[in-house]
């Protein structure tokens, strides 16, 4: 991949992070200062300890301010994953630098925002992530109208207390049908709890 010269006298920020306090970001540094020095970039070091999947990263926080009061020209990291938990939040991110004008370089990864071929796998991945989205909406949509149809029913789960099932079964030996039970409870149990609920009294009472 060619070196463009339009990033020379930018200001960058070297993100790096390791997952553990006995860990060490020697290699992420020497790399990444050296291709820093390389493409002619001002730099800041920024540090992050910590899990991927901890979103308490302080750094990261800083780096993302910076990004966003357009005080930085660019982001580099070591390799995607130092900075991204995810393909979606790296997406998402990305999407995010690019409306703000700030560069994004991975150095074992080969992308690089400020060449045409990087802008290009970027645009791809918003294409993939999007298509993604919607396809996951669909699946969504058609398991919950299935699921409806099937007589499942949606919400949140239902909360069967001792009051409830006394009342339910205080009825029932009035000979309430099991449809005016759910009526008469303002529909707070389905037909199929009452029925559970019904089923458990009268096995335990015939014991």
């Amino acid at each position: 991949m060619s070196l463009l010269t339009n990033t020379e006298n930018k200001k960058f920020i070297l993100y790096l992070r390791v997952s553990t306090l006995d860990q060490n970001t020697d290699l992420q540094r020497r790399e990444l200062v050296e291709y820093a020095i390389k493409r002619g970039w001002s730099y800041e070091i920024l540090e992050d300890k910590a899990t991927g999947k901890n979103a308490n990263r302080p750094a990261l926080r800083k780096l993302m301010l910076l990004a966003k009061q357009r005080k930085i020209d660019g982001i580099a990291v070591w390799r995607a994953d130092r900075l991204f938990r995810s393909l979606k939040e790296a997406v998402v991110t990305l999407s995010e630098l690019t409306e703000m004008n700030v560069g994004f370089y991975s150095h074992k990864d080969g992308i690089d925002l400020s060449t045409s071929h990087g802008r290009l796998l970027a645009n791809l991945l918003f294409s993939l992530a999007e298509f993604e989205a919607e396809l996951t909406k669909s699946r969504v949509i058609s398991g919950l109208q299935a699921a409806k149809a099937r007589g499942v029913r949606l919400g949140r789960p239902q909360i069967v207390t001792p009051e409830l099932i006394q009342k339910v079964i205080a009825l029932r030996e009035q000979g309430v049908s099991i449809r005016q039970i759910s009526e008469n409870l303002n529909r707070k149990l389905s037909k199929t709890s009452i029925e559970r609920i019904l089923r458990d009294h009268f096995n335990n009472r015939s014991k």
